[in-house]
């Protein structure tokens, strides 16, 4: 038998690797599996929110606010860069670009940090 980090890495296994690479924190495996089971294999939030104990607003809104703040940040940055062009401006652009990589690769469906990041990108060359 194989050792497991060589199944693991196997052609085999890449779509369940990466299905659970979307889904691998523990709140959306828990709504992953509580969609399978409902009719339709749909559900609103609030009867999500009844069938998975614990699930909450606060979690939803944690992700909203992140992605907020990586666009403000990277809004900001580059109107820094553009007023002032130093070093220091710099290297906010380059922290809003790796903040912005970081939100695209978890909302791809965001088009505000697609046009900041190719602005960020923009300025960086």
């Amino acid at each position: 038998m194989a050792p497991v980090a060589l199944i693991c890495k196997s052609e085999e296994t890449k779509p369940l690797r990466d299905f659970l690479a979307k889904v691998g924190d523990k709140w959306s495996i828990l709504v992953v599996v509580t969609l399978a089971r409902a009719p339709k294999h749909r559900a609103r939030f609030s009867e999500l929110q009844k069938v998975v104990d614990g699930i909450s607003q606060e979690c939803y809104e944690d992700d909203r606010r992140k992605l907020y703040h990586a666009v403000t940040f990277a809004d900001h940055a580059t109107q820094y860069f553009d007023l002032y062009g130093d070093l220091s401006a710099r290297k906010y652009l380059e922290t809003s670009a790796k903040w912005l990589r970081d939100e695209a690769r978890l909302s791809p469906w965001s088009r505000a940090v697609a046009r900041l990041q190719r602005e960020v990108d923009r300025r960086l060359r």
